[in-house]
């Protein structure tokens, strides 16, 4: 079985198929840049993965874009064409009125991350 520092270790190699942000404050504060992920569609569709990791605290959430674009959509993006968020007991919380999502099926769901996301 993966440890959540599987992320960390390989980050290299992860973030050429899916986003990945590193957050190490208790709140788990993200962000997730309207470029970066539109360069991530245009190379993947929507089968690649926005990553938050924590390697000091062990621990990572892995969404497959698929699922969370809904999220993600221009409505909720700041005005550095952003999303910023964090994540506490597991509740996803984008800001700019975006709806709580529960991220339970997604804390450590180091399955999710396929080598090659599918297009």
């Amino acid at each position: 079985m993966k440890s959540p520092n599987y992320i960390a270790e390989r980050r290299h190699e992860l973030e050429k198929y899916h986003y990945l942000r590193k957050a190490n404050r208790d709140d788990h504060w993200f962000d997730f840049s309207l470029r970066k992920v539109r360069n991530y569609l245009s190379r993947y569709g929507d089968g690649f993965c926005l990553v938050v990791f924590s390697d000091e605290r062990n621990t990572a959430w892995v969404m497959p874009f698929s699922e969370v674009k809904d999220l993600f959509c221009d409505r909720y993006i700041d005005s550095g064409r952003r999303w910023v968020g964090d994540i506490k007991q597991d509740i996803i919380q984008v800001r700019h009125g975006a709806p709580p999502l529960n991220g339970k099926r997604y804390h450590n769901a180091l399955d999710l991350l396929r080598p090659t996301p599918k297009k």
